[in-house]
């Protein structure tokens, strides 16, 4: 009999959350001979009222997807557990669990999203570890590796999602010298592993950073020039074993400030604004030229932050995973799907104009373009309904995709909405027009039905009350039942508006912040110098004015042509330091040609 390692995990449910969505993952292997009881694939129970925790009772079992066979290989022993059964709670874990994965795939699962780290409320690297209890002999301790070999755990999503959409940023580059040098640092084949449905979090190079372990120090952890922009966004969500944070850093709500992130258990983190300004991008810029390779990394890990405040949960600071005690939909069905978005789906061009304007109060020292980008991105998603916080906007917000809909008959215009009253199931007097907008809303992309927001929702919940559809044919029909959510975004918003609106952006926003990258690396083009202002003085000549945006210490001059058919640069005599801000140069008029052409060059 073939002895295969699996992991032990201890698993985290809340009452409300469905039984599969949160894991969290320890170090220690475990032989397959470990007699550790089995039981047959069977659901757990809806609530354990002994245990307090939830969905998880000793002896459980819990289904779990299939890992695709690119992950099991990436493994190279092609061991991985397939299922999931439940042992006694201990004082910090509410349950250890045995892991096998063989079970089959569950519906619209996808790739699943394995999360791990530490409780809620603990640090990923400064709280010690307590040994769960072992299923076996009651006490602490293991077979095979040791809780001796516990390493600070971290948060995975399922599937390439990320490194896609790094990707696909770059396929949407017009071609160019910045597309050109970017092609040494990232896959550019397609169906290259870096971008295949590998659980994220299992690194595709050794010299990657290999976030699920069993060993997570990685002896030869190095930046591998050929993908270093993908090695970046991928250790993106390594960073609590790269430099001591954790994934609080990729939260921000664009509406409180630069800096608000997510509180967790009393603690503020950075918001991924403040992440790239202070952290990932600054790197990139102070890299490039002399170490490309360690360039394109942070500006991958730059791209991550970007495309994390896509996700509505990412700005309505709607804590989930290892932050939490629940996944996010949005993730996770994303996670499966990520490949039906790429470069040429409609909204996923690199933005031409950016509809927000940025309030006062951010540091000076931050880049205004990157913030605008941030801050656009955010804007956009924090209009979504999360799993649990209602979007900002009637059009995708308010509640109205994650509590209670109703299916329509098909083929049929809805001419109006009312709210009635009942007698026992039985429609008895109307007690007002629904407004569309504000109490409901009819949604036609890829399916038909009425959608409820939040305020009709609560109103109506728990009553005998009823809605009642009036079609234009004359027709009409009564719902008693509502068709409500358990508690996450509907599936068919998430595939028809939210991955076609909000990955599709990720895609043309991460473009935009590779072009500011080479916009802001040196690169010899006018546009770096940002000239602002071109004007003779006096107005009746004399002189030529020229205002632009200058680096501190940079040595400046002006170049003069009488043509540019014939290029025939001559020094103009003028130059100037640059002091961080606009600097000026006046170039004198030397009278001896009818028109002349000028040229601020960075010595």
């Amino acid at each position: 009999m073939t002895s295969l390692s699996i992991f032990r995990v201890a698993l985290v449910v809340s009452a409300a959350a469905v039984p599969v969505s949160v894991w969290y993952l320890r170090a220690a292997a475990v032989s397959s001979d470990d007699p550790f009881p089995s039981a047959a694939l069977t659901a757990p129970p809806r609530s354990s009222p002994n245990s307090g925790v939830g969905d998880v009772r000793a002896g459980a079992v819990l289904p779990l997807p299939e890992i695709p066979s690119r992950f099991t290989a990436a493994r190279g022993d092609g061991a991985f557990p397939k299922s999931i059964a439940a042992g006694p709670p201990s004082p910090l874990l509410p349950a250890v669990l045995r892991v096998d994965l063989s079970g089959p795939p569950e519906k619209n699962q996808g790739v699943p999203a394995l999360s791990f780290g530490v409780i809620p409320g603990r640090g990923f690297n400064r709280a010690p570890y307590q040994q769960p209890v072992d299923p076996r002999t009651g006490g602490s301790g293991s077979a095979g590796g040791g809780d001796a070999d516990v390493r600070p755990l971290h948060y995975v999503v399922g599937g390439a999602t990320h490194e896609w959409i790094a990707f696909q940023g770059y396929m949407a580059l017009p071609a160019g010298d910045l597309k050109s040098d970017m092609a040494q640092y990232l896959s550019v084949d397609i169906n290259a592993p870096e971008y295949g449905t590998f659980l994220n979090g299992q690194s595709i190079d050794s010299r990657w950073l290999d976030i699920i372990g069993p060993e997570y120090e990685n002896a030869n952890h190095a930046i591998v020039p050929a993908n270093a922009l993908i090695q970046g966004v991928y250790e993106e969500d390594a960073e609590g074993q790269l430099d001591g944070t954790i994934d609080g850093v990729h939260f921000w709500n664009p509406d409180g400030g630069y800096n608000a992130g997510l509180v967790l258990d009393g603690t503020p983190y950075l918001s991924a604004l403040q992440e790239a300004q202070e952290e990932t991008f600054p790197k990139a810029l102070a890299a490039w030229p002399d170490r490309k390779a360690e360039a394109y990394y942070w500006l991958g890990r730059t791209a991550h932050l970007l495309a994390d405040v896509s996700v509505p949960a990412h700005t309505l600071l709607d804590g989930h995973a290892a932050l939490s005690t629940d996944d996010d939909q949005f993730e996770k069905f994303t996670s499966g799907k990520y490949k039906d978005i790429n470069a040429l789906s409609p909204n996923a061009a690199i933005p031409s104009a950016l509809p927000w304007t940025v309030p006062a109060g951010y540091p000076a020292g931050y880049d205004p373009e990157l913030t605008r980008l941030f801050y656009n991105l955010a804007k956009t998603s924090r209009q979504f309904d999360s799993d649990d916080v209602n979007g900002t906007s009637t059009e995708f917000g308010m509640g109205k995709f994650r509590f209670a809909r109703n299916a329509l008959a098909a083929g049929r215009t809805v001419a109006r909405v009312e709210y009635w009253n009942s007698n026992v199931g039985v429609p008895s007097d109307k007690r007002r027009d629904l407004i569309a907008g504000t109490d409901y809303a009819i949604q036609t992309t890829g399916e038909f039905r009425i959608y409820y927001y939040q305020s009709f929702y609560d109103d109506i919940n728990n009553t005998s009350r009823m809605v009642r559809v009036i079609y234009s044919d004359g027709t009409d029909e009564f719902f008693l039942n509502l068709d409500e959510s358990p508690g996450d975004v509907f599936e068919e918003p998430l595939q028809h508006i939210y991955q076609t609106e909000l990955e599709a952006r990720a895609i043309g926003y991460t473009a935009a912040l590779y072009q500011l990258f080479w916009s802001r690396t040196g690169t010899p083009r006018i546009q770096d110098f940002l000239i602002t202002s071109v004007r003779r003085v006096p107005e009746n000549g004399g002189g030529l004015e020229i205002k632009f945006r200058s680096e501190a210490a940079a040595t400046y001059r002006v170049h003069r042509s009488t043509s540019l058919t014939v290029v025939s640069w001559t020094d103009a005599g003028v130059s100037a330091t640059g002091n961080g801000a606009e600097q000026t140069i006046v170039v004198p008029d030397d009278g001896t040609a009818p028109r002349q052409f000028f040229r601020v060059v960075k010595m």
